[in-house]
Protein backbone atom coordinates (compact mmCIF):
# COMPACT_ATOMS: atom_id res chain seq x y z
CA UNK A 1 0.00 0.00 0.00
CA UNK A 2 1.27 3.53 -0.57
CA UNK A 3 0.86 5.36 1.98
CA UNK A 4 1.46 9.74 1.44
CA UNK A 5 0.96 10.09 4.93
CA UNK A 6 3.66 7.44 6.19
CA UNK A 7 6.89 8.47 7.98
CA UNK A 8 8.02 5.23 7.36
CA UNK A 9 8.38 1.83 6.00
CA UNK A 10 6.34 -1.22 7.12
CA UNK A 11 5.97 -4.85 6.02
CA UNK A 12 4.51 -8.05 7.80
CA UNK A 13 6.20 -10.20 4.94
CA UNK A 14 9.63 -10.78 6.02
CA UNK A 15 10.48 -12.94 3.34
CA UNK A 16 10.52 -10.02 0.80
CA UNK A 17 13.26 -8.34 2.84
CA UNK A 18 17.15 -9.19 2.46
CA UNK A 19 19.61 -8.49 5.75
CA UNK A 20 17.08 -8.97 8.55
CA UNK A 21 18.09 -7.29 11.87
CA UNK A 22 17.53 -7.21 15.37
CA UNK A 23 17.04 -3.71 16.41
CA UNK A 24 15.99 -1.47 19.25
CA UNK A 25 12.04 -1.79 19.92
CA UNK A 26 10.19 0.99 18.06
CA UNK A 27 6.60 1.42 18.82
CA UNK A 28 4.03 1.67 16.05
CA UNK A 29 1.10 1.99 16.92
CA UNK A 30 -1.21 3.40 13.86
CA UNK A 31 0.12 0.80 11.21
CA UNK A 32 -0.57 -2.35 12.94
CA UNK A 33 -3.90 -4.66 13.83
CA UNK A 34 -3.29 -4.65 17.43
CA UNK A 35 -3.87 -2.16 19.99
CA UNK A 36 -1.53 -4.25 22.59
CA UNK A 37 1.63 -2.00 23.22
CA UNK A 38 3.77 -5.00 23.01
CA UNK A 39 2.59 -5.95 19.73
CA UNK A 40 2.76 -2.51 18.39
CA UNK A 41 6.69 -3.14 18.82
CA UNK A 42 8.82 -2.95 15.95
CA UNK A 43 12.14 -5.17 16.79
CA UNK A 44 13.28 -5.81 13.41
CA UNK A 45 14.43 -4.27 10.24
CA UNK A 46 15.51 -5.25 6.44
CA UNK A 47 15.71 -3.96 3.43
CA UNK A 48 13.81 -4.46 0.16
CA UNK A 49 15.67 -4.39 -2.92
CA UNK A 50 13.72 -1.91 -5.89
CA UNK A 51 14.78 -1.82 -9.14
CA UNK A 52 15.48 1.04 -10.71
CA UNK A 53 15.16 2.49 -14.46
CA UNK A 54 18.89 3.69 -14.69
CA UNK A 55 19.98 0.00 -13.69
CA UNK A 56 20.61 0.27 -10.35
CA UNK A 57 18.80 -1.13 -7.32
CA UNK A 58 17.65 0.88 -4.25
CA UNK A 59 17.50 -0.76 -1.24
CA UNK A 60 14.32 0.48 0.68
CA UNK A 61 14.96 0.22 4.61
CA UNK A 62 11.91 -1.39 5.90
CA UNK A 63 10.44 -2.23 9.87
CA UNK A 64 8.88 -5.46 10.40
CA UNK A 65 6.28 -6.74 12.73
CA UNK A 66 4.44 -9.28 11.98
CA UNK A 67 1.14 -7.57 13.57
CA UNK A 68 1.00 -5.15 10.58
CA UNK A 69 -1.59 -4.26 8.95
CA UNK A 70 -0.14 -4.31 5.66
CA UNK A 71 3.01 -3.59 3.73
CA UNK A 72 3.28 0.41 3.42
CA UNK A 73 5.22 2.07 1.40
CA UNK A 74 6.28 5.69 2.39
CA UNK A 75 7.36 7.85 -0.79
CA UNK A 76 8.84 10.37 1.69
CA UNK A 77 10.63 7.51 3.47
CA UNK A 78 12.28 5.96 0.09
CA UNK A 79 13.22 9.66 -1.21
CA UNK A 80 15.28 10.57 1.72
CA UNK A 81 16.77 7.08 2.05
CA UNK A 82 18.27 7.17 -1.67
CA UNK A 83 20.96 9.49 -3.04
CA UNK A 84 19.66 9.50 -6.49
CA UNK A 85 16.12 10.33 -5.94
CA UNK A 86 15.51 14.15 -5.53
CA UNK A 87 11.66 14.04 -5.79
CA UNK A 88 8.63 12.42 -5.98
CA UNK A 89 4.66 13.13 -6.33
CA UNK A 90 1.53 10.63 -6.57
CA UNK A 91 -0.79 11.67 -9.60
CA UNK A 92 -4.38 10.37 -10.38
CA UNK A 93 -6.83 10.80 -12.71
CA UNK A 94 -10.44 10.57 -13.29
CA UNK A 95 -10.13 9.52 -17.03
CA UNK A 96 -10.07 5.73 -16.40
CA UNK A 97 -7.64 5.06 -19.20
CA UNK A 98 -4.81 7.23 -17.26
CA UNK A 99 -2.99 5.15 -14.40
CA UNK A 100 -3.01 6.55 -11.48
CA UNK A 101 1.19 6.42 -11.01
CA UNK A 102 3.40 7.31 -7.65
CA UNK A 103 6.83 8.60 -10.03
CA UNK A 104 10.48 9.57 -8.59
CA UNK A 105 12.43 11.42 -9.99
CA UNK A 106 16.31 12.47 -9.92
CA UNK A 107 17.90 16.09 -9.51
CA UNK A 108 17.25 16.71 -13.45
CA UNK A 109 13.41 15.65 -13.28
CA UNK A 110 14.73 11.80 -15.29
CA UNK A 111 11.99 9.03 -13.80
CA UNK A 112 14.24 6.76 -11.74
CA UNK A 113 10.78 4.52 -10.58
CA UNK A 114 7.29 4.67 -11.68
CA UNK A 115 4.38 2.97 -9.72
CA UNK A 116 1.13 2.09 -11.20
CA UNK A 117 -1.41 2.02 -8.50
CA UNK A 118 -4.52 0.54 -7.80
CA UNK A 119 -7.72 1.58 -5.62
CA UNK A 120 -9.14 -1.10 -3.26
CA UNK A 121 -11.55 -0.01 -0.78
CA UNK A 122 -10.44 3.64 -0.63
CA UNK A 123 -6.90 2.53 -0.31
CA UNK A 124 -4.02 2.68 -3.13
CA UNK A 125 -1.79 -0.02 -3.94
CA UNK A 126 1.33 -0.28 -5.73
CA UNK A 127 2.77 -3.30 -7.55
CA UNK A 128 5.53 -3.69 -10.08
CA UNK A 129 6.20 -5.74 -12.92
CA UNK A 130 10.13 -6.25 -12.38
CA UNK A 131 10.97 -8.43 -9.82
CA UNK A 132 12.08 -6.61 -6.94
CA UNK A 133 14.12 -9.58 -5.01
CA UNK A 134 17.40 -10.35 -6.42
CA UNK A 135 18.72 -14.00 -7.31
CA UNK A 136 20.56 -15.51 -5.21
CA UNK A 137 24.25 -14.37 -6.98
CA UNK A 138 23.30 -10.78 -7.20
CA UNK A 139 21.97 -11.05 -3.52
CA UNK A 140 25.48 -12.35 -1.91
CA UNK A 141 27.50 -10.18 -3.84
CA UNK A 142 25.34 -6.69 -3.24
CA UNK A 143 24.83 -7.07 0.04
CA UNK A 144 23.44 -3.52 1.45
CA UNK A 145 23.69 -2.67 5.06
CA UNK A 146 23.75 0.89 7.14
CA UNK A 147 27.78 -0.03 7.93
CA UNK A 148 28.50 -0.74 4.69
CA UNK A 149 31.03 1.37 2.78
CA UNK A 150 29.90 0.28 -0.86
CA UNK A 151 26.51 1.00 -2.56
CA UNK A 152 25.00 -0.89 -5.81
CA UNK A 153 26.29 1.24 -8.70
CA UNK A 154 26.04 1.09 -12.82
CA UNK A 155 28.68 1.72 -15.69
CA UNK A 156 27.64 4.97 -15.69
CA UNK A 157 28.51 5.63 -11.92
CA UNK A 158 31.79 4.05 -11.94
CA UNK A 159 33.05 5.92 -14.69
CA UNK A 160 31.74 9.48 -13.10
CA UNK A 161 33.54 7.69 -10.27
CA UNK A 162 37.28 7.14 -12.07
CA UNK A 163 36.91 10.22 -13.95
CA UNK A 164 36.58 11.98 -10.23
CA UNK A 165 39.47 10.02 -9.21
CA UNK A 166 41.89 11.25 -11.82
CA UNK A 167 40.85 14.84 -11.29
CA UNK A 168 41.66 14.66 -7.52
CA UNK A 169 45.29 13.69 -8.48
CA UNK A 170 44.11 9.51 -8.88
CA UNK A 171 43.25 9.98 -4.92
CA UNK A 172 42.62 6.85 -2.94
CA UNK A 173 39.44 5.26 -2.23
CA UNK A 174 39.04 6.78 1.05
CA UNK A 175 39.84 9.98 -0.21
CA UNK A 176 36.52 9.67 -2.59
CA UNK A 177 34.23 8.78 0.14
CA UNK A 178 35.37 11.56 2.56
CA UNK A 179 35.55 15.35 0.03
CA UNK A 180 32.03 15.07 -0.73
CA UNK A 181 31.57 15.95 2.97
CA UNK A 182 33.70 19.02 2.66
CA UNK A 183 32.92 20.40 -1.16
CA UNK A 184 30.13 21.57 -2.55
CA UNK A 185 31.24 21.31 -6.68
CA UNK A 186 31.80 17.47 -6.84
CA UNK A 187 28.59 15.11 -6.37
CA UNK A 188 27.12 14.17 -3.30
CA UNK A 189 28.47 10.83 -3.19
CA UNK A 190 30.91 8.42 -5.75
CA UNK A 191 29.95 5.27 -6.66
CA UNK A 192 33.23 3.23 -7.50
CA UNK A 193 33.45 -0.35 -8.81
CA UNK A 194 32.67 -2.45 -5.43
CA UNK A 195 36.09 -4.29 -6.52
CA UNK A 196 38.01 -1.13 -6.97
CA UNK A 197 40.30 -1.88 -4.23
CA UNK A 198 43.33 0.15 -4.75
CA UNK A 199 44.51 2.29 -7.56
CA UNK A 200 47.79 1.36 -9.63
CA UNK A 201 49.76 4.37 -7.41
CA UNK A 202 48.85 2.45 -4.41
CA UNK A 203 50.05 -0.96 -5.60
CA UNK A 204 53.44 0.67 -7.01
CA UNK A 205 54.66 2.74 -3.90
CA UNK A 206 57.44 1.37 -1.92
CA UNK A 207 57.13 2.04 1.79
CA UNK A 208 59.45 1.38 4.44
CA UNK A 209 59.34 0.41 8.15
CA UNK A 210 57.82 2.90 10.07
CA UNK A 211 59.98 4.01 12.85
CA UNK A 212 57.88 3.15 15.75
CA UNK A 213 57.97 6.61 17.70
CA UNK A 214 54.97 8.45 18.55
CA UNK A 215 56.18 12.27 18.97
CA UNK A 216 54.30 14.87 20.78
CA UNK A 217 52.14 16.95 17.57
CA UNK A 218 51.76 20.96 17.21
CA UNK A 219 48.70 21.84 18.55
CA UNK A 220 48.06 25.21 16.94
CA UNK A 221 48.52 25.82 13.16
CA UNK A 222 51.95 28.13 12.95
CA UNK A 223 53.48 26.48 15.84
CA UNK A 224 56.01 24.18 13.97
CA UNK A 225 56.81 24.10 10.36
CA UNK A 226 58.40 21.50 8.65
CA UNK A 227 60.61 22.29 5.47
CA UNK A 228 63.04 20.40 3.14
CA UNK A 229 64.30 20.66 -0.67
CA UNK A 230 63.21 18.18 -3.13
CA UNK A 231 64.01 17.76 -7.02
CA UNK A 232 62.40 15.99 -10.00
CA UNK A 233 64.63 13.18 -10.57
CA UNK A 234 64.27 11.20 -13.96
CA UNK A 235 66.59 8.69 -16.51
CA UNK A 236 64.52 10.38 -19.20
CA UNK A 237 62.45 13.25 -19.87
CA UNK A 238 59.87 11.06 -19.83
CA UNK A 239 60.75 9.61 -16.75
CA UNK A 240 60.82 5.74 -17.89
CA UNK A 241 62.64 2.76 -16.08
CA UNK A 242 65.31 4.85 -13.10
CA UNK A 243 68.99 4.11 -13.64
CA UNK A 244 71.87 5.15 -11.38
CA UNK A 245 74.27 6.05 -13.65
CA UNK A 246 72.11 8.49 -15.36
CA UNK A 247 69.29 9.73 -13.45
CA UNK A 248 69.65 13.56 -13.04
CA UNK A 249 67.48 16.39 -12.25
CA UNK A 250 64.84 17.33 -14.62
CA UNK A 251 64.64 21.09 -15.24
CA UNK A 252 61.34 22.24 -15.35
CA UNK A 253 59.66 24.43 -19.03
CA UNK A 254 59.69 27.24 -16.66
CA UNK A 255 63.26 26.62 -15.91
CA UNK A 256 62.98 25.59 -12.34
CA UNK A 257 65.11 22.66 -11.07
CA UNK A 258 64.16 21.98 -7.11
CA UNK A 259 61.48 23.50 -5.06
CA UNK A 260 60.71 24.10 -1.65
CA UNK A 261 58.05 22.27 0.20
CA UNK A 262 56.76 23.87 3.82
CA UNK A 263 53.99 22.00 5.73
CA UNK A 264 52.57 22.96 8.86
CA UNK A 265 52.25 19.95 11.40
CA UNK A 266 49.07 20.79 13.20
CA UNK A 267 46.63 21.58 10.23
CA UNK A 268 48.77 19.36 7.41
CA UNK A 269 48.51 22.50 5.21
CA UNK A 270 51.13 22.62 2.44
CA UNK A 271 53.01 25.72 0.37
CA UNK A 272 55.34 25.11 -2.23
CA UNK A 273 57.97 27.09 -4.01
CA UNK A 274 59.14 26.56 -7.25
CA UNK A 275 63.70 27.18 -7.06
CA UNK A 276 66.13 28.38 -9.40
CA UNK A 277 68.97 27.01 -7.31
CA UNK A 278 69.22 25.42 -3.62
CA UNK A 279 70.48 28.60 -2.00
CA UNK A 280 69.42 29.59 1.64
CA UNK A 281 66.07 30.53 1.12
CA UNK A 282 66.09 32.72 3.31
CA UNK A 283 64.41 35.99 2.26
CA UNK A 284 61.43 33.55 1.01
CA UNK A 285 61.12 32.06 4.47
CA UNK A 286 61.34 35.74 6.22
CA UNK A 287 58.48 36.75 4.16
CA UNK A 288 56.41 33.37 4.61
CA UNK A 289 56.64 33.86 8.45
CA UNK A 290 55.65 37.15 8.11
CA UNK A 291 52.31 36.00 6.50
CA UNK A 292 51.88 33.16 8.21
CA UNK A 293 53.91 32.73 11.34
CA UNK A 294 52.75 33.52 14.81
CA UNK A 295 53.89 36.29 16.63
CA UNK A 296 55.25 34.40 19.73
CA UNK A 297 57.28 32.27 17.56
CA UNK A 298 57.78 28.72 16.97
CA UNK A 299 59.78 25.97 15.40
CA UNK A 300 61.39 24.99 11.77
CA UNK A 301 62.24 21.40 11.47
CA UNK A 302 64.51 20.54 8.44
CA UNK A 303 67.34 18.28 8.11
CA UNK A 304 71.29 18.94 7.87
CA UNK A 305 71.56 20.24 4.39
CA UNK A 306 73.55 23.36 3.50
CA UNK A 307 70.86 25.46 2.57
CA UNK A 308 68.53 25.17 5.63
CA UNK A 309 70.36 24.14 9.14
CA UNK A 310 73.79 24.87 7.87
CA UNK A 311 73.55 28.57 6.80
CA UNK A 312 74.18 30.56 10.04
CA UNK A 313 72.33 33.47 8.14
CA UNK A 314 69.59 31.97 7.74
CA UNK A 315 69.32 30.40 11.66
CA UNK A 316 69.91 33.86 12.33
CA UNK A 317 67.48 35.69 10.48
CA UNK A 318 64.64 32.99 11.78
CA UNK A 319 65.19 33.10 15.34
CA UNK A 320 66.24 36.94 15.63
CA UNK A 321 63.67 38.26 13.31
CA UNK A 322 60.90 35.72 13.46
CA UNK A 323 61.40 34.34 16.99
CA UNK A 324 61.04 30.72 15.07
CA UNK A 325 64.05 28.16 16.52
CA UNK A 326 65.89 26.16 13.49
CA UNK A 327 65.73 22.84 14.72
CA UNK A 328 67.74 20.00 12.49
CA UNK A 329 67.38 16.32 12.58
CA UNK A 330 69.61 13.45 13.31
CA UNK A 331 72.16 12.41 10.61
CA UNK A 332 70.28 9.89 8.01
CA UNK A 333 67.07 10.07 10.28
CA UNK A 334 64.36 11.66 7.47
CA UNK A 335 61.99 9.80 9.73
CA UNK A 336 62.50 12.59 12.61
CA UNK A 337 61.14 15.32 9.52
CA UNK A 338 58.89 12.58 8.81
CA UNK A 339 55.95 15.87 8.22
CA UNK A 340 57.54 16.89 5.09
CA UNK A 341 59.60 13.75 3.89
CA UNK A 342 55.91 12.12 3.96
CA UNK A 343 53.89 14.89 1.85
CA UNK A 344 57.06 14.92 -0.35
CA UNK A 345 56.73 11.77 -1.23
CA UNK A 346 53.64 11.65 -1.53
CA UNK A 347 52.73 15.36 -3.87
CA UNK A 348 56.34 13.82 -5.95
CA UNK A 349 53.91 10.77 -6.90
CA UNK A 350 50.47 12.35 -7.57
CA UNK A 351 52.72 14.94 -9.54
CA UNK A 352 53.70 11.93 -11.69
CA UNK A 353 50.57 10.14 -11.74
CA UNK A 354 48.81 13.60 -13.45
CA UNK A 355 52.06 13.82 -15.76
CA UNK A 356 51.24 10.54 -16.83
CA UNK A 357 47.67 10.52 -17.38
CA UNK A 358 48.08 13.53 -19.05
CA UNK A 359 50.34 12.26 -21.35
CA UNK A 360 52.73 15.14 -20.44
CA UNK A 361 57.11 15.05 -20.36
CA UNK A 362 58.90 15.54 -16.97
CA UNK A 363 59.83 18.89 -18.02
CA UNK A 364 56.04 20.01 -16.91
CA UNK A 365 56.81 18.82 -13.27
CA UNK A 366 56.55 22.26 -12.11
CA UNK A 367 53.10 22.81 -12.75
CA UNK A 368 51.93 19.43 -11.98
CA UNK A 369 53.73 19.71 -8.49
CA UNK A 370 51.80 22.45 -7.38
CA UNK A 371 48.31 21.44 -8.87
CA UNK A 372 49.08 18.24 -6.58
CA UNK A 373 49.53 20.40 -3.60
CA UNK A 374 46.24 22.52 -4.05
CA UNK A 375 44.45 19.21 -4.50
CA UNK A 376 46.15 18.23 -1.20
CA UNK A 377 44.97 20.96 0.51
CA UNK A 378 41.32 20.60 -0.56
CA UNK A 379 41.42 16.20 0.23
CA UNK A 380 40.46 15.07 3.84
CA UNK A 381 43.40 13.80 6.33
CA UNK A 382 42.56 10.79 7.98
CA UNK A 383 44.37 11.94 11.55
CA UNK A 384 42.00 14.71 11.45
CA UNK A 385 38.85 13.77 9.43
CA UNK A 386 39.08 17.18 8.09
CA UNK A 387 41.11 19.16 4.94
CA UNK A 388 43.89 20.99 5.75
CA UNK A 389 42.41 24.20 4.06
CA UNK A 390 39.36 23.85 6.72
CA UNK A 391 41.93 23.75 9.41
CA UNK A 392 44.34 26.24 8.73
CA UNK A 393 41.88 28.95 7.44
CA UNK A 394 39.57 27.93 9.84
CA UNK A 395 42.23 28.58 12.94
Amino acid sequence: MADSGANVCITSDASILTDLIDIDPIPLGVAVSSCDSASSMCTKRGYLPIPLLDGTTHYQPFLFNPNASDTILSPAHVMWSSDSIATWCQSGSKDPLVMDTLRFTDVHGNDLLVLPLTTHTGLQYCTHERPIVPPPLVRSTLVYSASSSTSPTSAKRVLDAELWAARLGYCSEWQLLKIPQHCDSTPPKFFPHPLRFVTHKEQARIRKQPVGSDPEQAPLPGQRFSMDFGFMRASTSDYTTPNLETDRVVESFDGYVAYLIIVDEASKFVWIFLRKSKEPPTDLVSHFLQMYGRGSGGVIRCDQGGELAQSAVFRTTMMEKHLYVVEPTGADSPSQNATAEKWNDTLAVTARALLYGSALPAKYWSAALTHAAYLHNRRVHHTTCATPYERWYGR
